[in-house]
């Protein structure tokens, strides 16, 4: 795990949405449902990178946990998992996005799923109301087909989980 300000020690997504009055167009429509759908709370690594306001491609990363109002829901301490699991499928899709707004800015298509698969590193349940480190990086982008790997961290810096996601985003040109 890369040098990362803890996850409370950063501004959450929706702080830094309502205190800059960010546009519709300068966070991304999948932010802004993630936002919508109040299932995580998000504190990005780096706001520059999360709005892609960057020149160079590097891994995305950002602390994920569950909002308040699921914690109010009853998660069964085994759940963990499960959770992580789906928050990968939630986090795959960032770094492809952030490689078509640098080099296919006119492709306004959204990108599809075509296989996910999650491998889990530890033995151990896993919190389900615990904070996790997900960094994303996709360098293999070509002819409309995407690779994204990922990895997740606790706070602690031990790797729970990698991942990875191929997908397609169709092309209109």
């Amino acid at each position: 795990m890369r040098s990362v300000k803890k996850p409370l020690e950063t501004k959450s997504l929706e702080e830094v949405v309502k205190a800059f009055d960010l546009s519709d167009k300068s966070l991304n429509a999948f932010l802004r449902k993630l936002i919508k759908w109040n299932l995580f709370e998000i504190r990005p690594k780096s706001m520059d990178h999360m709005l892609m306001k960057h020149a160079e491609v590097e891994p995305f990363a950002a602390w994920s946990t569950v909002t308040e109002s699921q914690r109010r829901s009853s998660f069964p301490y085994d759940s963990g998992r499960s959770l992580v699991a789906m928050m990968t499928d939630f986090w795959c899709l960032q770094s492809p996005n952030e490689n078509f707004e640098l080099f296919q800015k006119e492709n306004q298509n959204f990108p599809a799923s075509l296989n996910h698969s999650v491998v889990f590193h530890t033995a151990d349940k896993l919190d389900p109301l615990a904070w996790y480190l997900f960094e994303t990086t996709c360098n293999v982008h070509s002819s409309d087909r995407f690779l994204m790997r990922g990895t997740v961290f606790e706070k602690s810096g031990r790797c729970v989980a990698t991942y990875e996601q191929e997908g397609y985003k169709a092309n209109d040109t």
